[in-house]
């Protein structure tokens, strides 16, 4: 595995490796001085589920929407297979998604990562440009979200 911690930094300096200037050396020596005073920070397999008690977003759903739409729910087909489980606990799939809106000062273009924990651990993560530019951070999110889901 990787350092999660560490992904986008990387991937943003790998942009531009075959023409770097001065301040792409310096985020880099930043970088190496970050993994020079945290060596051991990792990711940790830990079979409980994610707890996100810090986070300060939390959904609530908009009044308009409500009522517009009421409380819609999807109907789940009985015949789908039910999901598999690790000894008596059920298995449990949480997905984080983000994005930062027109992030890419060049193109404009935003920013889409999300991690994929089963139990708390991460399994999947992404973190890349998203291939157009988006007018909203709603659509820009909206975006990741379904990028997430694919």
């Amino acid at each position: 595995m990787g350092r999660l911690d560490i992904h986008h930094a990387v991937t943003t300096l790998a942009r531009y490796a075959s023409e770097p200037n001065h301040g792409h050396m310096d985020r880099a020596l930043r970088l190496f001085g970050y993994l020079k005073k945290f060596p051991m920070k990792g990711i940790v397999m830990d079979p409980t589920p994610p707890t996100f008690e810090n986070f300060e977003d939390e959904y609530k759903p908009d009044p308009d929407d409500l009522l517009l739409y009421g409380e819609v729910e999807e109907e789940i087909d009985e015949g789908l297979p039910t999901p598999s489980t690790l000894g008596d606990a059920e298995l449990q799939i949480t997905a984080v998604v983000d994005a930062n809106h027109a992030h890419d000062r060049v193109t404009r273009r935003s920013i889409t990562s999300y991690v994929i924990f089963i139990g708390s651990s991460p399994i999947m993560w992404t973190c890349k440009r998203q291939s157009v530019v988006s007018t909203s951070t709603y659509e820009s999110e909206f975006r990741a979200l379904r990028h997430a889901t694919e």
